[in-house]
């Protein structure tokens, strides 16, 4: 199956599964899981819309129903107000509004955003450095649209000084949360292979973006496996170690389009029957499919040539 096509399938999947992102329905607007799943949809969107001109025109007609699914229920204020109320949901709420101000323009969206994301800096100052980086990310990207300056990647660098990007990464004790520090933190300094990444440890990096890559092929864990590709891509980091790792992912995608979460979840891994209905089978196999779906973005923009290289 060529990428253009699991593209195809995945999109699709996560079309006909959109009821279960909503955080309006069933009362699910204090449920952190669905929220979570709200929240990464719109980064998968994000990335999307800004690399529209690696997709198809067919597959980016499913991505825009995706959008269309996701419109309303950012502009209602149930969703919203939570953001206005507690600073501390900037971090989700705000990530999947500023997904829409760049792409949609909208000015409700935009005054909350204003008087917002300026509070949410430095309310949870225990939180780690990676997740520290995240709440960054979104507060550059908010600054970059509000302010056209993008003064705030500075302060996301800072915290890359003391992230697990400045460890000397003993990669045998590497814990499962490590290594997605490890593939955040590269997510959001690079701006998603939108900007080189430069620090004093960057052979390191190198070195674990390729060993951990296949670790995890042999691990059979796709959703690590799909951040190492994007990693990969966006730093322009050997291609044949990429090439095993995307065939690999792609051999793993079902027939229904969804790609397997890994072994080590609690839940089941296998299809929908009699002890799995659809909103558990959805929940378990939905961030390893964003993630396989973001690969494939950053894989076909690759192939046509437009990688950052790590410096």
């Amino acid at each position: 199956m060529n990428i253009i096509e699991s593209q195809r399938l995945a999109l699709k999947w996560i079309y006909e599964s959109l009821k279960y992102f909503s955080p309006l329905d069933n009362g699910a607007i204090n449920d952190p899981n669905t929220n979570k799943m709200f929240n990464e949809l719109h980064l998968f969107l994000f990335l999307a819309y800004r690399n529209r001109r690696h997709f198809t025109i067919e597959n980016f007609e499913i991505v825009e129903l995706i959008s269309q699914f996701t419109e309303p229920i950012l502009l209602n204020p149930r969703y919203y107000e939570q953001i206005q109320i507690d600073p501390h949901c900037f971090r989700i709420n705000g990530s999947s509004i500023i997904f829409y101000l760049n792409y949609k323009n909208n000015r409700k969206l935009e005054s909350i955003i204003k008087r917002t994301y300026k509070t949410a800096r430095d309310i949870t100052p225990e939180i780690i450095p990676f997740r520290k980086m995240d709440l960054e990310y979104n507060l550059y990207l908010a600054s970059s649209y509000l302010n056209k300056d993008g003064k705030d990647y500075a302060k996301m660098q800072n915290i890359s000084k003391t992230s697990i990007l400045a460890s000397k990464f003993d990669l045998i004790n590497f814990s499962i949360s490590e290594e997605y520090a490890l593939t955040h933190s590269l997510f959001y300094l690079s701006d998603f292979g939108e900007r080189p990444i430069f620090t004093d440890n960057n052979d390191e990096i190198e070195h674990s973006l390729l060993t951990l890559t296949l670790k995890n092929i042999l691990a059979n864990d796709m959703d690590l496996l799909g951040e190492y590709i994007i990693n990969l891509c966006n730093l322009n980091i050997n291609n044949e170690v990429c090439d095993i790792a995307s065939k690999t992912l792609f051999k793993s995608q079902r027939k229904d389009g969804s790609f397997p979460a890994p072994k080590r979840s609690k839940r089941l891994q296998h299809g929908i029957n009699h002890r799995v209905n659809q909103k558990d089978y959805v929940n378990q196999n939905y961030h390893v499919t964003l993630v396989a779906l973001i690969a494939t973005v950053f894989l076909i923009k690759s192939k046509n040539g437009d990688g950052q290289n790590i410096k």
